[in-house]
């Protein structure tokens, strides 16, 4: 199976020009938007980006993204992960977007609250899909590590092969970890993506790296 991982679109025309370019050239089973489609904008600003990307689309909300944009996300022909769960060749993915209280932003929850609905979709996961990412990792920001100890805590527990987040612009990468892969993409409006590889009968992560778009 291959993904595009993208996220932090922040309602960029050309880095949604740039991930349809690296759509058309890699040809991934299906792609991720790891949340901030808009930069406070629209349901329909939000159905608008996601059905201008080809193929299989699963996104959820960034905490850029106000309330409704996960049904612009719904109305359109992507999946809406946010809060869901969904099955694709096998795999399992369960999503949920915002982040944790920090920035002031519209859309940021507190740490129960993130708790609740993570552990309520991540048993039986085998991709968590989330916009902000784990404490401690690909979290780090200039005003200090950004991330949710209550997903860690359930990642830790509950052990999804794979965890995919957005958020942090600066902390992009790849950490594998306790036998857990997590990747930040880096911002698309900045030109960054990630792809990777699954390998569906052994559930093993093949390949995976940070890329940069380039405007077709």
């Amino acid at each position: 199976m291959k993904i595009l991982v993208t996220s932090d679109i922040h309602g960029s025309s050309r880095a949604v020009q740039m991930i349809r370019g690296k759509i058309e050239k890699m040809a991934p089973d299906l792609t991720v938007v790891c949340g901030d489609i808009t930069h406070f904008g629209t349901p329909r600003e939000a159905r608008e980006t996601i059905d201008s990307l080809p193929g299989l689309v699963l996104a959820v909300p960034g905490n850029c993204d106000p309330s409704g944009v996960e049904l612009g996300v719904a109305e359109s022909h992507g999946v809406d992960l946010h809060g869901n769960t969904y099955e694709f060749d096998g795999i399992k993915f369960a999503g949920f977007g915002g982040a944790g209280k920090m920035f002031g932003t519209i859309r940021e929850y507190d740490e129960e609250f993130l708790g609740e609905n993570i552990k309520r979709i991540i048993q039986g996961a085998d991709v968590l899909v989330l916009h902000g990412p784990p404490y401690g990792i690909n979290d780090l920001s200039q005003s200090g590590h950004a991330g949710s100890r209550e997903i860690l805590e359930a990642v830790q527990a509950h052990k999804p092969m794979l965890v995919l987040s957005g958020h942090i612009h600066e902390c992009h990468g790849i950490v594998r970890e306790d036998g857990i892969t997590y990747i930040n993409p880096g911002a698309a409006r900045d030109g960054r993506s990630a792809y990777l590889e699954i390998e569906v009968a052994t559930r093993e992560i093949r390949d995976g790296s940070i890329e940069m778009m380039i405007d077709s």
